[in-house]
């Protein structure tokens, strides 16, 4: 049978346990404070044996592609101009996610993507509060890995530098 939901099980391998005490905060944080912007979740606890239990998230099964898939393929067809369109809108999205008060440490391309033809943050797990000074400086360090990602795994120095400039311009 196909199930219209999905139980997210997470292991954190250093902890043995499936969330670290960090990652379900984020999640937390993420469900208080960025509905509309991530897919929806919501917790459960599972009963692993007598004594223990573990939490888990369950969601609505979607159709999801990354955003660094899709500006990957457009690339590939000769679309440079919809994978300009993917970065700005992930890029506009970042912006979303940081007015709302929240800092989204792995920023990078694979953990955005498209649900239901819009972009959304697909993994937040591993969010924080947005402070200015130290999540700026971050930041500096993901728009990096973005720009290797365009520049380096993709060949597209006109990509990269379409990045690096429309970072510039959203204020990021």
């Amino acid at each position: 049978a196909d199930w219209p939901f999905v139980l997210k099980l997470l292991i954190d391998e250093m902890e043995e346990h499936m969330f670290s005490e960090e990652t379900i905060r984020s999640y937390f944080m993420a469900q208080q404070r960025l509905g509309g912007l991530v897919p929806e979740f919501a917790f459960v606890n599972l009963q692993t044996d007598q004594n223990s239990s573990e939490i888990a998230l369950v969601m609505r099964k979607v159709e999801i592609t990354d955003i660094s898939t899709q500006i990957s393929k457009a690339f590939k067809e000769g679309n440079i101009e919809q994978s300009k369109e993917y970065i700005k809108e992930m890029l506009q999205l970042l912006i979303r996610v940081i007015r709302r008060g929240v800092f989204p440490i792995d920023s990078k391309f694979s953990n955005f993507g498209l649900i239901d033809g819009r972009v959304s943050f697909l993994d937040p797990g591993f969010v924080e509060d947005f402070y200015e000074d130290r999540s700026l400086r971050e930041m500096k360090s993901i728009i990096s890995q973005n720009y290797n990602f365009l520049f380096l795994g993709l060949e597209s120095e006109e990509l990269g530098k379409f990045y690096l400039e429309e970072v510039d311009r959203q204020g990021l």
